[in-house]
């Protein structure tokens, strides 16, 4: 009997040809080698299944279908994983060779059930891109619409990716509801690593740049989505007072007294469940300061709101910043 691998790498490919076989190769040349590697070739109409059929290579595992879309070829991959852990890759990227063994190594050493990692975007133009490390920072980011990670770098353990399936209620945004899931369960730890794991290619045809629009349409469902995993019923004002701060665009001034005293209301749970964290203090500054037009009233609630202030500079800044967008506007 043939020993499972200690990887599953599962990809899911849509007419992807034109980069698929950097993609493919990418893994292959990995320096850790005990994988399988799951290709979903998701009722592709150009010559994507010819160069998965290419690979002579005893790791590969094709599943050809018709075309099922995203979510349910990701859970196809997964249902079939026999790996410990589960990496996730796209057609169009291209991983570091010692991705695997750098991801496996992170794991271990901090105890993690998740991992993503950093990213080098490159296409348009080349650009770096990091996220939270820790545990805790990552979980109180992604209520706020956060950084979160990656999602062609995750490597998470089998058994969760298996006991939480991607939900096809949530197209589009599939990963996203997937980690606001799995934050909310206690013993869950994730974590990224500094480490760029990927080369992640912009271009017009992604998924990301796509449904861009959908994305931004569904944020505010997907605040409600964050609060009620951790069982905390939020208003639609106050879910829309995030997606706008998230979008840095200004909300009435008191649907933000009402959002103060929300925030100051859930510090408590959180702090029980998450232990300490200035994210809750930050994102109040942060909407103040986008709203700093109106004036004193603003920075009265600001700090009317029982939440711990930021450092004493940032709260000068707001003050000042209050003032002169006030006068500005008078």
């Amino acid at each position: 009997m043939t020993p499972a691998p200690l990887i599953s790498v599962v990809m899911s490919v849509y007419n992807g040809a034109h980069y698929l076989k950097e993609s493919i190769d990418s893994i292959l040349n990995q320096t850790l080698t005990d994988f399988e590697f799951i290709i979903i070739n998701d009722g592709s109409t150009d010559s994507s299944l010819d160069i998965i059929k290419s690979y002579n290579d005893k790791r590969i595992t094709i599943v050809d279908q018709e075309n099922k879309g995203l979510i349910s070829s990701l859970n196809t991959g997964i249902a079939l994983a026999k790996g410990e852990y589960i990496a996730r890759m796209d057609a169009d990227d291209i991983s570091i060779n010692d991705r695997f063994q750098h991801q496996i190594e992170y794991i271990n050493k901090n105890n993690l059930d998740l991992c993503g990692g950093s990213i080098i975007r490159f296409g348009r133009k080349i650009q770096r891109k990091d996220y939270p490390c820790d545990n805790k920072s990552l979980k109180y980011g992604m209520l706020f619409l956060g950084k979160s990670f990656a999602h062609p770098t995750v490597m998470a353990k089998r058994t969760v990716m298996s006991q939480n399936p991607y939900d096809a209620t949530f197209k589009h945004y599939e990963d996203f509801a997937l980690w606001l899931k799995l934050i909310a369960i206690d013993n869950i730890r994730v974590g990224n690593t500094r480490k760029a794991l990927l080369h992640y290619r912009s271009h017009d045809k992604q998924t990301s740049k796509v449904h861009h629009d959908v994305q931004k349409q569904n944020q505010l469902n997907m605040v409600i989505y964050a609060f009620k995993n951790q069982g905390i019923n939020i208003s639609t004002k106050d879910a829309n007072v995030i997606v706008n701060t998230r979008n840095r665009l200004p909300s009435d001034l008191p649907s933000l007294i009402q959002h103060g005293e929300f925030l100051a209301n859930i510090q408590e749970h959180f702090l029980h469940k998450w232990g300490e964290n200035t994210t809750i203090s930050e994102q109040w500054r942060k909407t103040c300061s986008i709203n700093s037009g109106n004036g004193h009233a603003m920075f009265k609630a600001f700090r009317a709101a029982k939440i711990p202030p930021p450092p004493l500079l940032a709260t000068i800044k707001l003050y000042l910043a209050c003032l002169f967008k006030a006068n500005k506007t008078h």
